[in-house]
């Protein structure tokens, strides 16, 4: 097994796979890779804020752990790292 521990857009998925394929010594020419030209889409405005804003909250700990930068919809949202002493948790 090969451990996957890289984001790619998935806009560019089969670049990404091959990338991969690549830099672990696998050919992927022979049409194991399938992927789609044109990544499925839904029309975003029909996504209330109330429900960004959610999805923001919902995926905060990923955008910080990966340094990511946030999205617009995060406005007000932040990372922050809080270390407490085990014998002054104060």
């Amino acid at each position: 097994p090969i451990r996957v521990d890289e984001i790619y857009n998935t806009t560019a998925a089969k670049a990404g796979w091959e990338h991969l394929g690549r830099a672990h010594g696998i050919d992927l020419s022979s049409g194991v890779l399938h992927a789609k030209t044109h990544p499925r889409r839904f029309d975003v405005k029909f996504v209330s804020d109330k429900t960004k804003k959610r999805i923001c909250e919902l995926a905060l700990l990923d955008y910080c752990c990966l340094n990511l930068p946030l999205p617009a919809e995060c406005s007000g949202l932040f990372c922050k790292l809080t270390v407490t002493n085990a014998t002054n948790p104060y």
